[in-house]
């Protein structure tokens, strides 16, 4: 989760959590919803959150893991990441369950940004 806000919710509470979106955005592949607020984008499919993305330093983990952390202060809570590579850049990543995972941009040894998802 971030902020607050995890995989799974619905919108309704995303809602009532974070108030309205400054923005809502229909999309056309799996994820059918954004809502982008100031500091944190959440998407939707099927009325429910499957994803969670943050450039924001105030926006953290429950481990209190943010953007403009060090890389080493999220290896220390969350142990040794996989390094991977994908068409949208390069990252940090740690696999949790059922095709979920917290992933970190990372530059010059800071986190950049963090995302949350779960994708089929």
């Amino acid at each position: 989760s971030l902020s607050g806000i995890a995989i799974g919710q619905s919108k309704e509470s995303v809602v009532k959590a974070l108030g309205k979106p400054s923005s809502i955005r229909k999309r056309s592949d799996f994820q059918d919803l954004e809502f982008k607020y100031p500091k944190l984008t959440v998407f939707f499919a099927e009325e429910q959150v499957i994803e969670l993305f943050t450039n924001s330093p105030s926006v953290c983990t429950p481990a209190k893991i943010c953007p403009l952390n060090s890389l080493s202060a999220a290896r220390k809570i969350y142990g040794k990441p996989i390094y991977t590579k994908r068409t949208n850049g390069n990252f940090y990543e740690y696999p949790t369950s059922n095709a979920c995972w917290l992933q970190l941009a990372v530059s010059r040894k800071i986190i950049r940004t963090i995302r949350v998802a779960c994708h089929p």
